[in-house]
């Protein structure tokens, strides 16, 4: 016999374990890769047809290729710091998500799983 309201449940529990796992193996996979697997690796350059340190655009909007070798440095290091930037933004977000999924999916998974075992308990003594 088909009963919406056990199969809502079902249903929500299962949407609700999904949301737990996806966010607990991004919440594990975050932490493997920041502190069992560090690397300088993970960076996030962009791919050039140049170098954006070779062209310097001045204040009057012209371009200029940079000859200055302090000028490449300087350009580098800031490069360099963007990109450090970046990592840490995206590690925040990707925590954040993660930390959001868990949030979300464990209640909903345990009190959708509560009620299917009360449920259970309760036709197993009829």
């Amino acid at each position: 016999m088909f009963d919406a309201f056990k199969s809502g449940i079902l249903v929500s529990a299962i949407v609700g374990l999904i949301l737990f796992v996806i966010g607990a193996s991004s919440g594990i996979r975050l932490w493997l890769t920041h502190t069992v697997f560090p690397s300088d690796n993970y960076t996030y350059n962009i791919s050039y047809t140049s170098s954006p340190c070779d062209i310097k655009i001045t204040p009057d909007g012209e371009k200029r290729i940079i000859t200055n070798d302090q000028e490449i440095q300087n350009c580098k290091t800031k490069m360099k710091e963007n990109n450090k930037r970046q990592a840490a933004s995206n590690f925040n977000r990707q925590i954040s998500n993660a930390i959001a999924l868990i949030a979300v999916g464990l209640p909903v998974w345990l009190f959708h799983f509560w009620l299917m075992q009360f449920d259970w308990k309760r036709h197993k003594e009829i």
